[in-house]
Parts: C-alpha cells; sequence; structure tokens
C-alpha cells in the first residue's frame, strides 16, 4: 500500500505542475496577444491621424493657435503660415494617442523580443512634420519675386520639399517621391509582422484556417 500511496502522491503532483505550467503558459500567450492587439491597434490610428494631418484641405478655424500669429502683420503671410501650421495641429492633438503608443514600446521590446524601430520611424516622421513646417514658415519671410533667380528657384525648392512633406498629394501631383508614406508603410508593416501571430495564436482552429486559406488565394491572385 505505501508503494501505491506515494505513486498516487508522485502523479497527483505530476498533474498539479503540468496544470500549473499550462495555465502559466496560457496566461503569458494571453498578455502577448493582449499587448499585440493593442500595440496593432494604436499604429493603426496614428497612421489614420498621419493621413488626416497631410490632408490639404483645411478649415478656417486652423492654424490659428500658431504661436506668434498675432504679431503678424501681413495678412497674406499670416494665412500662408497658418495653413503649413495647421499639419502639426493636428497632430499635436493626437498626443494622448502618442503618448499611449510610446508608453507601450518597452512591453513590446519585452514581451515580443523585437526591435524599437517602429517607434523609432514614428519619431522620425513627427521630427519631419517639425522641419518641414519650420523650414516653410521661415521661408515665407521672403518673397521670392524679390530674389535674384537662382535665390529664387532654391527657395522653391526648399518650399517644394516642406509642402512634399506636410501635404500627401502635393508630391504625387507634381510627379515626385513621397517622403513620409513609405516610411508609414515600414512602420505598419514591422507592426503587422510581429503583432499579427501573437493575435492569429489566440482565434478558433477553423478561424486560423479560414485566414490561412484567405492569405493563400490572395497569393495565388498576386500571380
Amino acid at each position: 500500500m505505501g508503494v501505491i500511496s506515494d505513486i498516487s502522491v508522485i502523479c497527483a503532483s505530476t498533474v498539479t505542475i503540468i496544470g500549473i505550467v499550462d495555465w502559466r503558459r496560457t496566461l503569458f500567450a494571453k498578455k502577448r496577444a493582449d499587448l499585440a492587439e493593442e500595440v496593432l491597434a494604436s499604429f493603426y490610428e496614428i497612421e489614420e491621424s498621419i493621413k488626416y494631418a497631410r490632408n490639404g484641405f483645411s478649415f478656417g478655424h486652423e492654424g490659428l493657435t500658431r504661436p506668434g500669429r498675432e504679431d503678424e502683420s501681413d495678412d497674406d503671410v499670416r494665412r500662408l503660415r497658418d495653413s503649413y501650421f495647421v499639419p502639426l495641429e493636428r497632430l499635436d492633438k493626437k498626443q494622448e494617442l502618442v503618448s499611449r503608443i510610446y508608453a507601450l514600446k518597452y512591453r513590446y521590446q519585452v514581451l515580443f523580443e523585437a526591435e524599437d524601430k517602429p517607434f523609432r520611424i514614428l519619431n522620425s516622421i513627427f521630427g519631419d512634420f517639425n522641419i518641414a513646417v519650420r523650414k516653410l514658415i521661415r521661408e515665407s519671410e521672403r518673397p521670392p519675386e524679390r530674389m535674384p533667380q537662382q535665390q529664387a528657384e532654391a527657395h522653391d525648392r526648399r518650399c517644394e520639399e516642406g509642402e512634399d512633406v506636410i501635404w500627401e498629394a502635393n508630391a504625387e501631383v507634381a510627379g515626385r517621391p513621397d517622403p513620409i508614406q513609405p516610411k508609414v508603410d515600414e512602420m505598419i508593416s514591422m507592426v503587422e509582422e510581429v503583432c499579427r501571430p501573437y493575435i492569429a495564436s489566440t482565434l478558433p482552429i477553423w478561424m486560423r484556417w479560414w485566414r490561412w486559406c484567405k492569405d493563400q488565394l490572395s497569393r495565388l491572385m498576386e500571380r
């Protein structure tokens, strides 16, 4: 009886340990899936925010928070600078979202063992916006018609570079490469590559099978 009792205890202990290990594994998988969903949704939201910020159409009340506009006497210059400031103003209204994204960075790195490149790309995009707006506001101080031809051409190039950054359609209409959208696409692609497998791992088997079939069909259609 003693041997049987010992075996029973060992078996019960083993089952308990296996159960605990499995429970911890499931809990950790859910934790990663929840984070993956939050990160991916947040990056999709900032993608839409960047797209809206670069919309060249603006309302009359936009751009009015630009610092220093009250000290400007030329109405035309003030309106032009206000229009340049609109994208920054729109992005500034998304500071809560941006802060939330940056707060996810370290958990993203730890739980997924991934690089923080998507976050660095996002930071560089915001840097591009700030530099472009400052450049455009500075260039608006000097009307090109009062410049020598060479300086006027350089002025126009600098303005084109800045406007290509802040307005999505500007580069496309002029036949120039978009300086922002490839960065956005790379950022989203990297986040999807890291996060989607963890989200998919929590889906029911039938849904995973359906997604696999859909992916295979899409690849066949691309050929």
